[in-house]
């Protein structure tokens, strides 16, 4: 098929907006502390024992940082939480600096929009080198907050 030169301005139309971040077609909410507040609340009622504090990172892809303390604030979360940087990881474990408290570090990873109002969530944990891993979460908005329904297990077909 030829193009002409009608297609052409077509093709720019729309390819223009996207190309120039005008569009965002993957982000169904930019309430993203919300979102991370829940997966990370979630994650640690499933891998924080109550004797442990609770350290916290965000890491979008360009290395990990401290969250802000109002997402700290927003994590349900019975224990101490804290920031990521005021954590050590060494030998046999995660420590609080100030304290030298058994801690465990979660670190938010990116989210991945999977329909409009729901976000997946990788969320990576460690307290030892053998208790580690990566868990993704369901994260949906309910009326005015996100709320995590659950981790999400993949599996292949047997």
């Amino acid at each position: 098929m030829r193009l002409t030169r009608g297609h052409g301005l077509i093709a720019l139309a729309f390819a223009a907006p996207i190309a120039w971040g005008l569009v965002r077609a993957s982000a169904p909410d930019r309430d993203t502390n919300g979102a991370y507040a829940a997966a990370l609340g979630f994650a640690a009622s499933q891998v924080v024992e109550a004797d442990h504090a609770l350290c916290v990172s965000i890491d979008t892809g360009g290395g990990a940082h401290d969250p802000a303390e109002a997402l700290l604030k927003e994590i349900h979360f019975g224990g101490k939480a804290v920031r990521g940087s005021q954590c050590r990881t060494q030998g046999e474990g995660v420590t609080v600096v100030e304290s030298g408290e058994r801690a465990v570090l979660l670190v938010a990873l990116s989210t991945k929009p999977v329909a409009e109002g729901e976000v997946w969530i990788d969320v990576r944990h460690f307290r030892t080198p053998r208790f580690s891993g990566i868990r993704t979460y369901r994260i949906v908005r309910e009326a005015d907050r996100w709320v995590a329904l659950g981790q999400i297990v993949l599996d292949a077909p047997f």
